[in-house]
């Protein structure tokens, strides 16, 4: 997971003020350029395989490769 990712995410687990509003910026500024929050790669979401990855991409910033590691189910 991104170096970046996981201390903003550490920082809401640790009840920091402004937490959740800092990681939220971060994604939205992620997302304007077209990156994957996670990887850095450039992305584009209009080439994913489905609708609901894009919409998926539009929300957390993952791109459809991530989503895969992020959300798979354990066995």
């Amino acid at each position: 997971m991104n170096k970046d990712l996981v201390k903003l995410v550490d920082d809401i687990d640790q009840k920091i003020p402004g937490a959740l509003d800092r990681l939220h910026q971060s994604i939205q500024k992620t997302i304007a350029k077209n990156f994957c929050t996670n990887c850095q790669n450039e992305t584009d979401p209009a080439k994913y395989k489905n609708k609901i990855d894009a919409d998926e991409y539009y929300i957390s910033g993952l791109c459809d490769e991530c989503q895969i590691e992020f959300f798979k189910e354990e066995n």
